[in-house]
């Protein structure tokens, strides 16, 4: 850093507590190759919008990134957990900082900011082509992966990166970096995120996401199954993300082999998926009006193991957060502030399921 910005730095930058500092440290780059991942675990990748756009913030916008504050602003249950400055590393051109992180365990949502140190660093940012195939991967965050006797077992999730054009400008880019999963139960405890400096080189780092927005567990009761192919046993919800999980009853069966990832067959036809009644699902609340979910993933087989309840299909998931487009073609960030707490019961279909807490 030059002496010009290391002075400015100084001036602006907040005096930070012990754990501010100790999560800015949490995880230290070790330019270390990513274990590779069986394709198979990555089943519905979210699609990145990442664009570039000069503006005129300046560079205290770093000093004043409450991106996620602004996104969940309205529900003061999840901005208390709202982290700061959990990571940061530099070379001699660029600083990348994850300024703020949340987290359910499911859900995960990172703000990342890209700062040029120097007039290279400047040139490198604008230059860099954050639409390049693979950047998705380049700079982006994972689920990190439980071992379950001595087998890894395939998950689908999303990821998402998309850049937050109103925060940047010539010489800071600020991005939203997510992941999105069908179950908090392969290990969320601790997450991978991958990025790249100005000599281009992958580099992870491991992230202490356990600080996690408070998840319940809702037993679900009824008499009768919306499908012959499962039954839906759990809703896992909190006020970022769901998921309904339950038993497999024929949806799927089981080809796995020992000592390598599990794959799995879906035994119903594609008829019988589209009108089984997981597409036709919805939250009452104590007033009787409804909440229908959208933008989730729907039935994915899983392992049956004692923090998930010992169910073994994922019936549905899906996160509160909202991307559209706006009149530009940017890609915006929405939440919908649903009072999980209000849920007193889920619809499938012409079947309905009171909930009862653990």
């Amino acid at each position: 850093m030059t002496e010009k910005y290391r002075k400015a730095f100084d001036k602006l930058v907040p005096k930070r507590s012990d754990d501010e500092l100790l999560r800015a440290v949490l995880g230290k780059a070790d330019n270390m190759e990513r274990k590779k991942l069986n394709k198979k675990a990555i089943i519905v990748p979210v699609a990145a919008a990442l664009t570039l756009t000069l503006g005129a913030v300046g560079v205290t916008a770093a000093l004043n990134t409450e991106h996620l504050r602004e996104v969940f602003g309205g529900n003061e249950s999840i901005t208390e957990n709202i982290h700061n400055y959990v990571f940061e590393d530099s070379d001699e051109h660029v600083k990348i900082t994850v300024e703020e992180y949340l987290s359910d365990g499911q859900c995960t949502y990172l703000t990342v900011h890209y700062q040029a140190l120097d007039e290279e660093g400047r040139i490198w940012l604008n230059e860099e082509d954050f639409e390049e195939v693979g950047c998705i991967d380049r700079l982006a965050v994972h689920p990190k992966f439980k071992l379950s006797n001595d087998v890894f077992y395939a998950k689908s999730y999303g990821v998402q990166t998309m850049e937050l054009e109103y925060l940047s400008n010539d010489t800071d880019k600020f991005f939203s970096v997510s992941f999105e999963a069908n179950s908090r139960c392969y290990g969320t405890e601790m997450a991978d995120f991958n990025y790249f400096l100005t000599d281009g080189e992958q580099r992870s780092t491991i992230l202490n996401i356990s600080d996690n927005v408070e998840s319940k567990w809702l037993e679900l009761k009824s008499e009768k199954s919306p499908s012959e192919f499962y039954i839906p046993k759990y809703l896992v919800v909190s006020d970022l993300s769901y998921a309904i999980l339950g038993e497999n009853t024929g949806a799927f069966k089981d080809n796995s082999i020992p000592g390598v990832y599990w794959s799995f067959t879906s035994l119903m036809t594609r008829e019988e998926d589209k009108t089984d009644a997981v597409h036709d699902i919805s939250f009452v609340f104590s007033d009787g009006s409804e909440y229908i979910p959208t933008g989730c993933s729907c039935l994915s087989s899983s392992t049956a193991s004692e923090e998930n309840r010992y169910t073994d299909i994922d019936i549905i998931s899906g996160s509160f957060v909202r991307r559209k487009l706006d009149g530009n073609g940017n890609f915006k960030i929405s939440f919908d502030d649903v009072d999980v707490d209000d849920i007193v019961g889920l619809k499938f279909g012409d079947v309905y399921y009171e909930l009862s807490a653990e």
